[in-house]
């Protein structure tokens, strides 16, 4: 009963087991692969790559391996997508013809038919041949770098990578592949002395090493480095881009020749100096941009390229030197409130710094700082005045590092300031035609209409002296007057004669004649200046109007300059010395004028301007203040109180159209106690007034 069970039992299970295989779906193998990528020859010991790619009819992934014909196989690849490339490499390690096949399998295992075969040949690879003995020095200092060169050739012509066995336990890296036989050349040191054996060795772009060549020797010469320097020797002190001189010396323990360098403290380093013996010192040259502290020290090396340590440091203080203080601001001297007006300065810098300027307007306002400019050049700012008054214009000026100078002196400039009477009646008599000078720190006055040769003086311009009621020479009128050699000096004009008669006093009351008739015709209103330590007289009326000039060092021998200078005879003009040259203004030469000449020589002149500003006129009167000309009343067709001045002779700006003082001629002007004076002339009367200004 139980056998029959058991075999019913059977029968059900093998059922069951037929019926479950026939449901399942059965595995197919890979396609056989194809080998896609490879080279059909080479050489031994050499690796080359294959590539080869199926596809699984069931879309499974696939792994591939190659044979290699060689009696090995590679390893199952990694499974990748099927139909993605897979790509193995081999080495080949004897010559023939391989036949190289490509088998797949899936993922159940299931394998391929192996691929149609890839055919590569392999051929024998053969090594370079030895390097040449290597050639080189024979002997070096310890620590030299020295070169070494040699070649090897390839029986397959192929390139090669040359190494070096220094002999010391060294060996060089391979070299770039160079052509067969091409020559390699490689550098070293050795840092002990002794003899070495050098020896190269070649290896071709395949890897393949030669055997190393025959040696080559070295003698190694134990070389020292030279002491260090001594601490170098200079200036402690000194100042921007100013050039320095330092010097050091060192010996050699070898005896060599040697070489010195210097770091200078500022992040410069010198070239390496001449070679010297050693023992021998050696100097350079440096220069500092800006101050501070420095440390200067010294290194040597002898002539295998050995340093020394550096030397012990000396120092070096670099000042920096404050800028010049700039010279007097230029600009008006007199102008109106609220108008702006121009100022213009420079400074240089010692050390050569660029350098910015403010102005110091003397109404309480500064400016601010102007841009840096090269040492030297001239700045220019603008200001404007709201109140009358007297103003001394100042400047200061800063380098970039922030130095500052002293101010300068102060340009006076008078806003709205009138002329100032200092008496209305001096002590002389009311006149015109009379001198002016300054001299012995006072206003003196001499001669003039109606026929004067009395003498003044005044140190205030209020209190006046009579030095003498009748000088040595004639009562007279429109003669000039100069101060020279330390003396008050009359020359011609007319004492109901015309004169050349030069005069001179040293107190202005005992008076010695130069000359009864110098070489100059006898004339008037003619004018007289001191240039090049010399007396000039020049133009004037002698009966006809002049234009020759004279000249006289001690006021007995003349000598003419010129018979007809360049500017038309005249006289009744004013002359003035300014910016080293003499000058002529104005003038009667049949008509008025108001031309303006000048000349550095007396001889050649050249005409500033045919047409200065002021209106054509004579018997003005002329001086220099504030480094301009001035211009001041006169006759143009009628008496004038206007005033003018120029920096340049050729542009002139009005200071005031009516001065307080009348309008007047041939009276006098003279620059005392930094004031420009006016004393009498012709208004219609004689006049013996006195004003000054500012």
């Amino acid at each position: 009963m139980v056998n029959r069970f058991l075999k019913t039992a059977l029968v059900l299970l093998s059922t069951a087991l037929v019926l479950y295989t026939g449901c399942k779906k059965k595995n197919t193998k890979p396609d056989k692969p194809v080998i896609t990528a490879g080279v059909s020859s080479g050489r031994v010991n050499v690796s080359y790559e294959f590539s080869a790619t199926t596809t699984d009819p069931d879309g499974d992934s696939i792994s591939i391996r190659f044979d290699w014909n060689d009696g090995d196989t590679s390893d199952w690849s990694n499974y990748v997508v099927n139909g993605e490339t897979i790509k193995v490499s081999h080495i080949w390690q004897d010559s023939g013809t391989y036949s190289v096949r490509a088998q797949a399998r899936d993922k159940k295992e299931a394998t391929s038919d192996w691929s149609e075969p890839f055919t590569i040949t392999i051929i024998a690879n053969q090594p370079p041949n030895p390097p040449a003995t290597p050639s080189g020095p024979t002997t070096a200092f310890k620590d030299s770098l020295c070169s070494f060169k040699t070649g090897a050739t390839d029986p397959d012509g192929d390139s090669v990578a040359i190494r070096f066995d220094w002999g010391d336990g060294d060996t060089s890296d391979w070299s770039p592949l160079v052509a067969s036989a091409e020559t390699v050349s490689l550098s070293h040191s050795w840092q002990t002395g002794g003899t070495y054996a050098i020896r190269a060795q070649g290896k071709d772009k395949y890897n393949a090493v030669s055997n190393w060549s025959g040696p080559f020797e070295i003698t190694i010469i134990a070389n020292r480095a030279p002491n260090p320097p001594a601490t170098p020797t200079g200036p402690s002190q000194g100042r921007k881009d100013s050039v320095y001189t330092f010097s050091t010396v060192t010996t050699d323990p070898d005896g060599d020749a040697v070489c010195y360098r210097f770091a200078f403290g500022d992040g410069d380093t010198s070239d390496w100096t001449i070679w010297v013996q050693s023992g021998t010192p050696s100097t350079i040259t440096h220069s500092y941009q800006n101050s501070g502290t420095y440390s200067v020290k010294a290194q040597a090396k002898d002539v295998n390229e050995v340093l020394s340590s550096w030397s012990n440091s000396h120092q070096i203080v670099i000042t920096n030197f404050l800028p010049d203080t700039p010279g007097t601001p230029s600009g008006p001297s007199a102008g109106f409130r609220d108008t702006s007006y121009n100022f213009s300065v420079s400074a240089t810098d010692p050390d050569g710094d660029s350098v910015a300027i403010r102005f110091a307007w003397g109404d309480g306002d500064t400016s601010n700082w102007s841009v840096y400019v090269p040492s030297g050049q001239t700045v220019t700012m603008n200001h404007s005045w709201r109140d009358s008054g007297i103003y001394y214009v100042k400047a200061q000026a800063k380098d970039k590092e922030g130095s500052v100078s002293s101010w300068s002196s102060g340009h006076q400039i008078a806003i709205e300031i009138p002329w100032r009477l200092a008496t209305s009646s001096a002590g002389w008599s009311p006149r015109y035609g009379h001198t002016s000078v300054v001299f012995d720190n006072k206003i003196w006055v001499l001669g003039g209409y109606d026929y004067r040769n009395d003498v003044w003086y005044s140190s205030d311009g209020v209190n006046w002296t009579r030095a003498t009621a009748n000088a040595g020479w004639s009562p007279r009128y429109v003669h000039t007057s100069v101060v020279f050699d330390n003396k008050i000096w009359i020359l011609g004009g007319d004492d109901g004669s015309r004169r050349n008669d030069v005069w001179y006093s040293s107190d202005g009351v005992n008076w010695t004649r130069a000359t009864a008739n110098a070489g100059w015709s006898p004339r008037y209103q003619h004018t007289s200046v001191v240039f090049d330590n010399k007396i000039w007289v020049l133009g004037g009326h002698d009966g006809s109007r002049r234009n020759d000039v004279w000249y006289s060092s001690d006021g007995v021998n003349w000598t003419r300059a010129t018979a007809n200078a360049d500017w038309s005879p005249r006289y009744g003009h004013t002359s003035v010395v300014f910016d080293n040259k003499i000058w002529v203004l104005g003038g009667d030469d049949g008509s008025r004028r108001n031309d303006v000449w000048y000349s550095s020589d007396g001889v050649n002149w050249t005409r500033a301007t045919d047409n200065a500003g002021w209106s054509p006129r004579y018997v003005h009167t002329s001086v220099v203040f504030d480094n301009k000309i001035w211009i001041l009343g006169g006759d143009d067709g009628s008496n004038r109180n206007d005033v003018w001045y120029s920096s340049d002779g050729v542009n002139w700006t009005r200071a005031t159209a009516n001065a307080g003082w009348s309008p007047r001629n041939a009276h006098t002007s003279v620059v005392f106690n930094n004031k420009i004076w006016i004393l009498g002339g012709y208004d219609g009367s004689r006049c013996n007034d006195v004003w000054y200004w500012p």
